[in-house]
């Protein structure tokens, strides 16, 4: 059974799709956590990397499915950036370190969307380890995804109407 034959609409919500910056952090953070004793996977952050073989093998795949079965999806990317922490050297005190924000996205723009004829792209204000979070029916960001659901709740009804189907 092909999972493509049932499938209406897809929704990525900050989906890195080429990949993420803040890959090679994550895989030094995993790395650090695996020395107290934290079992974490690295692999699978390494392939989050930008411009990873497997994203670009998964890319090509992805598009062909929903080139051949006319699949709409939606993209939800985040407007606001995530403070990491990062070791800044203070050069003109030679030893002297301080820890220092960085913002940046946890999905850049450029790798959020997967630039397709069926794809909607959306952007919500919230940060990537926030957009999935709502405050209520209220939050603009709960009505613009409820808006693509809907979207994806109508082409269904739309088929089974077409096909005679309640």
């Amino acid at each position: 059974m092909d999972i493509a034959e049932f499938t209406r609409g897809i929704i990525f919500m900050g989906t890195p799709h080429r990949g993420a910056p803040i890959a090679k952090f994550a895989v030094n953070y995993a790395l650090l956590l695996s020395l107290a004793g934290r079992k974490i996977d690295a692999n699978i952050l390494r392939e989050l990397k930008p411009h990873s073989e497997v994203l670009q093998m998964l890319q090509d795949d992805f598009r062909g499915i929903v080139d051949r079965k006319n699949i709409p999806f939606w993209t939800f990317q985040e407007s606001l950036s995530h403070a990491i922490l990062r070791e800044k050297v203070d050069h003109s005190k030679q030893s002297a370190t301080s820890i220092a924000n960085i913002l940046i996205k946890v999905t850049p723009d450029w790798s959020s969307k997967v630039e397709h004829r069926l794809e909607r792209v959306v952007v919500l204000h919230a940060d990537g380890l926030n957009m999935c979070k709502f405050s209520g029916k209220d939050d603009v960001n709960y009505a613009r995804v409820h808006e693509a659901i809907g979207c994806i709740v109508r082409e269904i009804e739309d088929m089974n109407e077409a096909q005679g189907l309640q």
